[in-house]
């Protein structure tokens, strides 16, 4: 059984954005797992819009504050030892989250990331060959590529910001993010 998590999520600007990340990110919790988002001082109903959500624990700033700030902050909020950080435009597919926080079971690792066709360097999975408009094509590559690649792992000392699953005991040892 994987570690619970909690996912934070630092969010500047863009609902319609936000909406689709919250909307594929739900279904993919298990019970135990927790979600902070940090609004950045949205000028839009992304605020409103957030605090309608029982699920999720809104966090709120007067805004300008960057990335590496939000994500401190959220991990602050939470007493899990496994913190994901997740853009607020990224959308997740089904099993991202038990994939992504399953090597963190090896007290050797202290941060993993996913592969992506958005992440760049050794996480990127290059172009993809599906509509990236079609949601449902999205999740039946996402099960393929993973399905294709069972238990593959590299070690990499750089890790993409758009996602990862840090443990937050790593990440106070050497001072935060």
């Amino acid at each position: 059984m994987r570690p619970r998590a909690t996912v934070i999520i630092g969010v500047s600007a863009g609902w319609t954005a936000t909406a689709a990340c919250l909307g594929s990110l739900q279904p993919t919790l298990s019970p135990g797992d927790d979600v902070i988002v940090v609004d950045n001082g949205t000028s839009d109903d992304t605020r409103a819009r957030l605090g309608e959500l029982a699920w999720l624990t809104l966090l709120s700033s007067a805004g300008g504050e960057g990335s590496a700030a939000l994500c401190q902050r959220g991990a602050d909020a939470t007493d899990t030892d496994v913190v994901v950080f997740l853009e607020s435009d990224t959308v997740v597919s089904p099993g991202w989250l038990d994939r992504l926080v399953d090597p963190l079971v090896d007290p050797n690792v202290g941060a993993t990331g996913p592969r992506s066709n958005a992440a760049s360097g050794p996480q990127s999975v290059g172009p993809v060959d599906y509509d990236t408009a079609d949601p449902e094509a999205f999740v039946r590559w996402t099960v393929r590529w993973s399905e294709d690649h069972v238990g593959q792992r590299d070690t990499t000392v750089v890790l993409d910001g758009t996602c990862m699953a840090v443990r937050k005991s790593a990440m106070e040892a050497v001072g935060g993010i």
